[in-house]
């Protein structure tokens, strides 16, 4: 009987349209199943199985029947089937694009060159420390960080600084300052919270992007530079408490103290590529503001690999600074280790439990335990430890977005350029929309293309000539995150207003791009064509589109455990402390009262700076 490899491999092949010799297919699938759990890449391959026998039943020559089973999903209303036919476009792609001479001759037939392709990186665990088995408490400090983004890295950084004992604990792997994996599905596995299959609840499904390594977030997100506008922290300041505490002076301070720790440096012109380059065009066309981005990345190439780590260590992720830092005072990593719960000892928090392995360890905090695990995690921990707040886990808020693919005539993407080098926050405050570019790695760009088999090998010929821009918007909505049999339970739904903010602003990006010569736009919508030539053919999606329809992603998470001064009903108070408990502080985003409609890292490192200093002055 053929091997679950053999399975994924040759339907991969049929989905993308295109052949690789045996041994290269079966590598390269292999890597894909790396990221699937377990169970999930089960039962593809039984799946898979299934179809390929009835394929050679019923149209022995070809592949006729397997693509004709998959243009029969898509005639299925939106929602979970349709996503599902998109789960097999990817998969197809990221085994047959994944390999690199496969993309060579992709360019090579578009007349440019490949460039950016790097070499896998070893890895790495020279910080990190193993846990003492057996014993009562694995390790011991004044101060146990849950979380090594950028919360937990600028709070740990500012308190070793200071002369006290920090010890993180990370929930993933430690990796090389100048990480890189030369395929993609092998950089979500080690880099992306569950290979970047977390999601909202059905039927929106809306993919969750998270970073689970040692860094968090900062190893894999385009490191943009955002002071949020001072009417993000007028909302915040209708609660007095915040506003006493959290003072524009306060905020002013801390972000310059986190300015003069980080090389931030605005997108360069040599860098832009095409795809930021155009952007900027269309933006002066349409008459709206526009601006190159600001971003930690001193040094920057525009290799358009930010997502899976920086092969030249120019993006300064908390795993190449804040971390190293606070491990030269004296603070200890310990990675790999899940916490599960926190501990108390005479109604303070004493500690937290963790999942090593198989093996459940302890790590002993003398004077806090401080959690900045992410908006998802952060509260999951929380309700995992018995505390009960009403908000907890409630309020859940993200930026959710959708691009749209451009198809020019002439090379866009070599060389790449930066990943995301230019924004339009024009609309934030008026529409509550937010444009920025985006570079994906060329085997996730092509799942944006349409066609299955060899229509779809006979589309992805034009991503040389490509480009992505996406619409972000301040969502209204909010959710909620709950512990779950598999993992977080995330349960988010747009609003109508949200619906048609998105739909307005998807129609105003195709806009630009014919306003700069696009030959075609995928819109990836269900219900409109798969190509167009005009804006014309999108009508009606300014009332709205659901996210059913198309392919969204969720980034930006904030709120599951906001500040206030009502213990009743916020979750902590200004200062990061958990109302009703001792020595127990969050630090993360999940404090944010409301959504900010710009990308939030550099908020998220000024309230932990703030909450550490609020640490140490108490």
């Amino acid at each position: 009987m053929r091997s679950q490899l053999d399975i994924v491999a040759e339907m991969a092949q049929v989905v993308a349209g295109k052949r690789l010799a045996p041994d290269l297919a079966q590598e390269r699938a292999r890597d894909v199943l790396v990221m699937l759990p377990g169970p999930l890449g089960g039962l593809l391959a039984f799946f898979f199985r299934i179809l390929l026998i009835l394929n050679r039943i019923f149209s022995a020559r070809d592949d006729r029947f397997i693509l004709g089973f998959l243009k029969l999903l898509l005639r299925f209303p939106p929602g979970p089937i349709r996503k599902f036919v998109d789960v097999f476009k990817a998969l197809g792609l990221l085994v047959v694009l994944g390999d690199v001479e496969t993309r060579r001759q992709v360019y090579e037939a578009a007349g440019v060159p490949l460039t950016g392709q790097v070499k896998d990186t070893a890895e790495s665990t020279a910080w990190s420390l193993e846990p003492a088995l057996g014993q009562k408490w694995a390790d011991q400090a004044d101060y146990v960080i849950v979380g090594t983004g950028p919360a937990g890295a600028t709070v740990g950084r500012e308190l070793a600084l200071a002369g006290e004992e920090v010890m993180f604990v990370e929930e993933g792997k430690e990796v090389p300052k100048n990480y890189q994996a030369s395929n993609t599905a092998t950089g979500l596995h080690k880099l992306w919270r569950q290979s970047a299959l977390q999601a909202t609840t059905p039927p929106e499904m809306i993919p969750v992007l998270q970073g689970v390594c040692v860094g968090g977030s900062s190893v894999i997100n385009s490191a943009i530079v955002h002071r949020s506008p001072e009417d993000v922290f007028a909302d915040w300041h209708t609660d007095r408490h915040i506003a006493e505490v959290l003072t524009l002076e306060r905020i002013e301070k801390a972000y310059t103290a986190i300015e003069a720790s980080m090389r931030i440096e605005q997108t360069a012109p040599s860098i832009y590529g095409a795809n930021n380059e155009l952007f900027l065009k269309a933006a002066e066309i349409m008459n709206i503001s526009a601006q190159p981005m600001r971003r930690y990345t001193p040094g920057c190439e525009g290799l358009g690999r930010c997502m899976e780590g920086c092969p030249r260590g120019h993006k300064l992720g908390m795993h190449m600074e804040f971390i190293p830092t606070a491990l030269e005072h004296g603070g200890r990593l310990y990675s790999r280790c899940r916490v599960e719960r926190v501990l108390f000892e005479g109604g303070r928090a004493a500690g937290v439990v963790a999942k090593y392995g198989k093996q459940k360890v302890r790590f002993g905090a003398r004077k806090a335990v401080i959690i900045a695990a992410s908006a998802i995690q952060t509260p999951i921990v929380l309700l995992q430890s018995a505390v009960r707040k009403k908000a907890l886990g409630e309020r859940f808020q993200v930026h959710p977005g959708s691009s749209l693919t451009g198809i020019f005539d002439q090379p866009i993407r070599s060389p790449i350029g930066a990943t995301q080098g230019a924004e339009s926050i024009h609309f934030r405050k008026t529409r509550r929309l937010k444009f920025e570019t985006l570079s994906l790695p060329d085997e996730l760009f092509a799942t944006r293309f349409p066609g299955f088999g060899r229509d779809l090998w006979e589309n992805v010929q034009d991503v040389p000539n490509a480009c992505l821009w996406a619409a972000l918007v301040r969502g209204k909505a909010h959710g909620k995150v709950r512990p779950g049999l598999f993992g977080p339970r995330i349960q988010y739904r747009m609003t109508a207003e949200d619906q048609v903010t998105l739909g307005q602003g998807l129609k105003f990006l195709t806009e630009m791009y014919f306003a700069v010569g696009a030959r075609e736009v995928f819109p990836g919508i269900a219900g409109y064509p798969e190509r167009i030539k005009s804006v014309d053919a999108l009508k009606g999606i300014e009332n709205g589109v659901h996210p059913k329809q198309l392919n969204m992603i969720a980034s930006h998470l904030f709120g599951t455990a906001f500040m206030g001064r009502d213990s009743a009903d916020a979750v902590c108070d200004a200062w990061g402390k958990v109302h009703g408990f001792e020595g127990l502080y969050v630090a993360d985003s999940a404090l944010f009262p409301t959504n900010l409609g710009v990308n939030p890292q550099h908020t998220i490192m000024m309230l932990a700076q703030h909450i550490a200093w609020g640490i140490l002055e108490r």
